[in-house]
């Protein structure tokens, strides 16, 4: 083989082995105190941006990361869903009609956009939106006469089913093929809870929901329940009063379970095991006050190590391909 094709060989091989100049990804977090959506380096916790739109927030709430990568966020205030591009750029009014106190949003397999509504007075309501923002259903795809009150967080599991954090009737309800029912019905006991705020799936497929009430008895503690889909109870995962109080909670693409606390920050616990870890966005660093929900999103702007390597070894095979062509001629 001449002294060229080993240079080009040796070039793609070199491409492969390559590590990626990838941007980090990013973790979004609304604020109910300063009215703001704070953007944070995934791996590092650091202050990396904020997501502000045309006008300003009224009150940011629930945050979803599209298929497409694109940041909505809900402003209960403005009763309107807001985009963003996955560095914060903002990208217009995503959903400007036909919600009333917006809170938890979740984007289902189906791609359509999920959002949750207090709705006026007790009649909260779910609705669903298709990529242009327009309404799927000609009436709430869960409507207020199911005794929805006062949804958090929304979440699809692996099931494909929705679940919702009815935080005023202190249950979890789950919704399959358009069929509202109580998954976790109120009471103490069994259940530990008095005031669900965040649902979240974690990578064994269980369910996890944080208390943001006070627990089976008044003064009780906080803490974060693991569920089967079923309903059933599997244990405590994070011991009560670690956290003041538990809002939402996310796992984070290092399979560990990431939580937004009252206190001012946001808490990391092993994912496995549920034990405390750090903060991650420790209290008093400044953009946190009171953070509600969050989640985990941005984009790379070059391919990942692994799909470098699969194009370097491809251009490699191609090119040795060619040159064994080459020799033959």
């Amino acid at each position: 083989m001449s002294d060229n094709r080993m240079r080009i060989l040796t070039g793609l091989f070199v491409l492969a082995a390559c590590s990626s100049s990838a941007t980090a990804g990013s973790l979004y977090v609304s604020d109910a105190s300063y009215f703001t959506v704070t953007m944070f380096d995934s791996t590092t916790g650091s202050l990396t941006g904020t997501l502000t739109p045309t006008g300003g927030w009224g009150n940011p709430s629930g945050i979803a990361v599209g298929p497409d990568g694109d940041v909505y966020v809900a402003d209960a205030s403005n009763n309107v869903v807001d985009r963003f591009s996955a560095d914060g750029a903002f990208l217009g009014t995503f959903v400007s009609s036909g919600l009333w106190a917006p809170s938890g949003l979740a984007f289902g397999p189906d791609g359509y956009l999920y959002v949750a509504n207090w709705g006026i007075g007790n009649d909260s309501y779910i609705v669903r939106f298709d990529s242009s923002g327009n309404p799927v259903d000609a009436s709430p795809f869960v409507p207020y006469t199911t005794g929805l009150s006062d949804p958090g967080a929304i979440a699809f599991g692996p099931d494909g089913n929705l679940y919702i954090a009815d935080s005023s009737n202190d249950a979890v309800d789950k919704v399959i093929a358009g069929v509202f029912s109580t998954l976790i019905p109120a009471g103490c006991p069994p259940t530990p809870f008095a005031n669900p705020q965040g649902v979240a799936f974690g990578p064994d497929q269980s369910l996890y929901v944080s208390d943001a009430g006070y627990g089976c008895g008044e003064g009780g503690p906080f803490g974060v329940y693991k569920y089967d889909t079923s309903g059933n109870l599997l244990g405590t995962f994070i011991t009560p009063n670690v956290l003041s109080t538990p809002i939402d909670l996310a796992f984070g693409p290092d399979g560990n379970l990431y939580v937004t606390d009252s206190q001012g920050r946001v808490a990391l616990f092993n994912g496995t095991t549920g034990a405390y870890m750090d903060d991650f966005v420790a209290y008093g660093s400044g953009p946190l006050n009171s953070p509600t929900f969050l989640a985990f999103g941005g984009t790379s702007t070059v391919p990942e190590p692994a799909s470098l390597g699969m194009m370097g070894l491809g251009l490699a095979g191609l090119a040795l391909r060619r040159l064994r062509r080459s020799a033959r001629a």
